[in-house]
């Protein structure tokens, strides 16, 4: 990590790094790969703002990297209470070979509550997007839409296949209460959904779960 203080301005300090990152990805429950990541950051702190820029690749054969460029605010809020807010700019990633767009987006929080504005990525038809509120209402729902997702890549990129599910996913997942005690109701269409790598064909899921 370097910084530096820019000359003629003493509210302005230049952040830039350099990170080789191992990571361990579980192709399924028994296959696993090893790879590293080379990330490079670059910081602007002026006030009470951020610019940010960060690249990323991977050693791997398969293509893996990306580029994104977003601003952070800080600031007080009602009653002195610290908010933030994130202004995702669009940009592009490539994992495993596949390029995918990066819409431009906003995250802020307000009092107590957190705000997720047209955070999307997409590739021709399939689409990944996030809408909504973060909080303890009833009222404060976030809704997750999928369109035409591979959920198996999808597990594999968040590490997380504590069985091996696969298909193509399109439909809706809204979360309420996230803060409190949280309500889900689900409506997906699965198509060619495999279970333990088993084929079950074409499947719908309506799901609803509530703590309460």
């Amino acid at each position: 990590l370097f910084v530096q203080r820019r000359k003629g301005d003493k509210n302005k300090i230049v952040c830039d790094g350099d990170l080789i990152m191992p990571i361990k990805k579980k192709l399924s429950r028994s296959e696993v790969i090893y790879d590293s990541i080379n990330i490079k950051s670059h910081s602007v702190i002026h006030n009470d703002s951020i610019k940010n820029n960060i690249k990323w690749n991977s050693d791997a054969a398969i293509q893996n990297n990306g580029n994104l460029d977003f601003n952070i605010g800080i600031g007080k809020g009602s009653n002195d209470n610290i908010e933030f807010s994130v202004h995702l700019l669009p940009g592009i990633i490539t994992n495993d070979g596949e390029m995918w767009a990066i819409s431009e987006s906003n995250i802020y929080s307000n009092i107590g509550k957190f705000h997720i504005k047209n955070l999307a990525i997409h590739n021709n038809d399939k689409r990944l997007s996030v809408n909504g509120t973060i909080g303890d209402q009833e009222n404060d729902s976030l809704k997750v839409n999928l369109s035409h997702i591979d959920i198996g890549k999808l597990m594999g990129i968040a590490n997380f296949r504590p069985v091996a599910l696969d298909g193509i996913a399109t439909g809706d997942v809204n979360v309420s209460r996230i803060l409190k005690t949280p309500k889900l109701n689900t409506h997906l269409l699965v198509d060619r959904f495999k279970f333990e790598n088993g084929y079950m064909g074409d499947m719908i899921f309506d799901g609803r779960w509530d703590e309460e």
